[in-house]
C-alpha cells in the first residue's frame, strides 16, 4: 500500500546517485516522497515533474568544502541542524517514515530519530561518527538500534554493522542500482569529451565517480601510459575534498589522462556507453571514522552503471568487486601495480565480448521494487 516518506540528507542530493534512486523507486510505486536536502532543483525531470514529489530545499552546507573557518564550519552547521530539525517536524506531521540516507543525516538530527518509524540507510560502513573531524565522538549506533529499519548495500557490510553496533537484525541490502539508465540528452558542456571518446582508435578505460584519496587512480594511470598506443584513460567525476583534489591535479600533470569534468546524474552516463573497460579503484584506507573495511567491501553504484552497458570492469583486489566479478563473470580483480594491471588489461580483451554480454543478468538480477517494499512493509 502506498505511503508517505521523508528522505533527509545534508549534503548536495545530486552527488549521491542512490538517492535519486531511492526517489525514483519510491515515486515510480505510487509513494508520496518529501525530500529534505540540497540542490533538488538538479534532480531528473522525470522526478520534478512527478505530482507525489515534494523538495524541501535547505540552505547549502557543504561539510568537505574548502576556504571555511573552523568558525563558519560551525555556524553554517548550527543553521543546517536547526533548519532540517524545523523541515522535519513540519513534514513528519502528515508523514509515515522518515528514511535518512547517511550517517551524517542521523548526526544532524540526533534524538529527533527516536520520534518516528525510522529507516536509517547508510551509504558506507562506518563504525564510529565524528563532529568536526575526530573531536566529538557521535554515539549514533544508538539510534541505529532504534531504527524501525536499517539499510546497507552490501552483504558483508550488512553483517559487520549487525555485530559492531549490536543490531537484533541483520540489516537490509538495498544494492546501489540505478532505478533509470536513460542517461537522456547531453548537455553542450559533454559533447566534445563525447565525440572524442567516439572517435577513438584505442580502446577507452572509464572511471566514473568521486575522487577520494582511497580511489588508487594512479596505479591504473600508470597502466594506461605504458599502454598507451592500445587502450586510452578517461576520468568523469570530481573531487570532494582539498586533498583528494591536490591528488588529482598531480595525476594530471604527471599522466595522459583525458579529464571531462563532473555531471550530475543521470547524464554521466552518457560516457559508459563508449567505454570498454569500466574501472573501479579501491583500496582501503581511514578517513573521518570511516573504517577500513570500507573499500574492502565496497559497494560502488558504477559497478551497476557499468553492467546496464555491457561494460567489463577492472577492480582493485577487494572482496566487494572479487564476490560479483567471479560470480558473473563481469569483470577481473588485480593488484594494485601497474604491471599486475597491464597483464589484466591484456588477458580481458579476449574475453570481452563474454563479459559483456554476462553484465545484463547481474544487472537484471537485482529487483530494487521488491527490495525497497519489503523495506517499507
Amino acid at each position: 500500500m502506498p505511503c508517505s516518506v521523508a528522505i533527509v540528507d545534508t549534503f548536495r542530493i545530486t552527488d549521491y546517485p542512490p538517492i535519486i534512486s531511492l526517489v525514483e523507486n519510491l515515486l515510480c510505486n505510487g509513494h508520496e516522497v518529501h525530500l529534505i536536502g540540497n540542490c533538488s532543483s538538479k534532480l531528473p525531470e522525470l522526478v520534478l515533474s512527478n505530482q507525489h514529489f515534494h523538495a524541501h530545499e535547505i540552505s547549502h552546507y557543504d561539510g568537505m568544502a574548502s576556504g571555511q573557518s573552523a568558525y563558519e564550519k560551525f555556524v553554517n552547521r548550527s543553521r543546517t541542524k536547526e533548519e532540517v530539525i524545523a523541515a522535519v517536524r513540519s513534514v513528519m506531521s502528515t508523514t509515515d517514515v522518515l528514511w535518512t540516507t547517511s550517517a551524517n543525516a542521523v548526526r544532524t538530527l540526533g534524538d529527533v530519530v527516536l520520534d518516528y518509524r525510522h529507516v536509517m540507510q547508510l551509504m558506507e560502513l562506518q563504525q564510529y561518527c565524528y563532529m568536526y573531524k575526530k573531536h566529538i565522538k557521535v554515539d549514533i549506533d544508538k539510534y541505529a538500534r532504534q531504527a524501525w529499519k536499517v539499510v546497507v548495500p552490501e552483504i558483508n557490510r550488512a553483517y559487520i554493522q549487525q555485530v559492531w553496533w549490536g543490531l537484533k537484525e541483520t540489516p537490509t541490502v538495498l544494492p546501489n542500482k540505478p532505478y533509470y539508465t536513460n542517461p537522456g540528452e547531453p548537455s553542450q558542456e559533454m559533447i566534445p569529451f563525447l565525440e572524442k571518446m567516439r572517435d577513438e582508435d584505442r580502446r577507452v578505460m572509464l572511471y566514473l565517480g568521486g575522487i577520494f584519496i582511497d580511489r588508487d587512480l594512479e596505479q591504473f594511470a600508470q597502466a594506461a601510459k605504458e599502454l598507451e598506443s592500445e587502450y586510452c584513460l578517461y576520468v568523469v567525476g570530481k573531487a570532494f575534498e582539498e586533498k583528494s583534489q591536490a591528488y588529482f591535479d598531480s595525476l594530471l600533470e604527471r599522466y595522459p589522462i583525458q579529464y571531462c569534468g563532473a555531471y550530475p546524474p543521470p547524464g554521466h552516463l552518457n560516457f559508459v556507453r563508449y567505454a570498454d573497460i569500466g574501472l573501479l579503484p579501491y583500496k582501503p584506507c581511514f578517513s573521518d571514522g570511516l573504517s577500513e573495511l570500507n573499500a574492502l567491501y565496497c559497494a560502488p553504484n558504477k559497478i551497476y552503471e557499468y553492467a546496464a552497458f555491457g561494460i567489463p570492469m577492472l577492480g582493485s583486489d577487494v572482496l566487494g568487486l572479487r564476490q560479483p566479478f567471479e560470480s558473473y563473470n563481469i569483470g577481473r580483480c588485480t593488484a594494485l601495480d601497474s604491471d599486475s594491471i597491464v597483464r589484466t588489461v591484456k588477458e580481458m580483451q579476449p574475453l570481452h565480448d563474454e563479459m559483456a554480454a554476462n553484465c545484463q543478468a547481474f544487472f537484471e538480477g537485482v529487483d530494487l521494487d521488491a527490495i525497497v517494499e519489503s523495506i517499507l512493509a
